[in-house]
């Protein structure tokens, strides 16, 4: 017998985080004999502004589960993605779920003979996400995808059963970082030759401390006149970190990236990356830093802590303490050398670690196997995994 043709429906949703993007989107470009792929955007959204190619953008007139299903499967029939099995019968659908908001919509119309797979990110909530619901709801067909240990363990001491879930890391792609102009970024920025640039990475939260990075960049400036922060687009917590830069008259100091600067440009112009997390968080932004090999002051979170080593491949602090953050970046700056060696054992680490190919391979593999009946346990997971879960350590 054949192997059964797999249909894979891509749910987005306005909250995509940038890591989910990019895996998306390349994952949207990938042509693979025996799977056919839509993508649809769901709920109120600007679908221009994900780059993403679109079957169809679905509302629904009351955002309840019946509203939802009847929408999508109007939507579905409308792009042919309802199709009937093929003669033999053998076909496999899958619904991948890439955003909190779009869990809702996974869950309305997640039935029987369908895969479930939902996303999900350090730190996030599980009730808000769906996720222990929709495991209840049919844990033979519902899988959580965990991008770092970290949330893997998390979800493990939780209750959610290990058969529900796999370890799959964020796909960094190397190329993009190699063909930054970094001259024309900085230019953009209006970054001089002189200045000292430091990063935040995205997104743009509290839970990623954005504004205690700012704070901190803030009281570095008054030592060291040359230093730049610059903050990447989007986050409701970029008009709060704007407030604070205005209150505190050095609105010079700083630098609003916009929407058309990567994530690889942001990491490649810096001198120095600053990741302040007050709790676990999504590390995307953290991981291209490490990629590029660049030196980066962080805290010692879980979600930090399960890929960096204070004085070993960064420079680690407490979370939430601006003036510590501010002491430990100018120690980072003043010791350059040090700085610039652990930020190249970063970068081997990330390369091994986290690359594009490897993780576009891993969804294939994950909806092959799903497609034959075999659930992702063997082979998927690290050892370590079975090591007690240590997330609050």
């Amino acid at each position: 017998m054949s192997a059964p043709a797999i249909h894979v429906l891509h749910l987005v949703a306005a909250d995509i985080s940038m890591g989910k993007l990019a895996a998306l989107r390349a994952l949207a470009e990938r042509s693979e004999p025996g799977v056919r792929q839509w993508l649809f955007l769901v709920g109120p959204a600007a679908g221009d502004a994900l780059g993403l190619p679109l079957a169809a953008h679905v509302r629904a007139p009351i955002e309840l589960p019946w509203g939802q299903k009847r929408a999508l499967r109007a939507a579905l029939a409308r792009v042919g993605a309802d199709a009937p099995r093929d003669p033999a019968g053998e076909r496999c659908t899958i619904v991948h779920v890439w955003s909190v908001r779009a869990a809702s919509w996974g869950a309305a119309f997640f039935g029987p003979g369908r895969w479930l797979l939902f996303e999900t990110e350090p730190g996030e909530d599980w009730e808000r996400a769906a996720g222990r619901a929709l495991v209840r709801r049919d844990p033979d067909r519902v899988i959580a995808i965990c991008p770092t240990l970290t949330a893997r363990r998390r979800q493990l001491a939780e209750g959610i059963p290990a058969s529900n879930g796999v370890l799959m890391r964020e796909g960094i792609d190397r190329g993009e970082l190699e063909q930054v102009d970094v001259a024309d970024v900085r230019r953009r920025l209006r970054l001089d030759r002189e200045h000292t640039v430091l990063v935040t990475p995205p997104p743009v939260s509290r839970a990623t401390g954005t504004f205690v990075a700012t704070w901190a960049a803030l009281l570095l400036e008054k030592v060291r006149p040359d230093v730049r922060l610059v903050i990447p687009a989007g986050g409701a917590e970029r008009a709060r970190v704007r407030r604070l830069v205005r209150a505190s008259q050095h609105d010079e100091a700083v630098r609003f990236a916009g929407r058309d600067t990567s994530v690889a440009e942001l990491v490649a112009i810096a001198d120095l990356v600053v990741f302040l997390p007050r709790r676990d968080a999504p590390v995307t932004g953290l991981l291209w830093a490490m990629a590029a090999g660049r030196p980066i002051v962080s805290t010692a979170v879980p979600a930090v802590t399960e890929f960096l080593s204070h004085a070993d491949n960064a420079w680690l602090c407490r979370p939430n303490d601006p003036q510590a953050a501010a002491r430990m970046m100018l120690h980072a700056l003043e010791q350059a050398d040090d700085s610039r060696r652990m930020a190249a054992r970063a970068g081997a680490q990330v390369v091994s670690m986290c690359d594009r190919a490897q993780a576009l391979a891993q969804y294939l593999r994950l909806y092959a196997d799903l497609a034959a009946g075999r659930r992702p346990l063997e082979g998927w997971e690290p050892a370590e995994l079975a090591l007690p879960a240590d997330a609050d350590a």
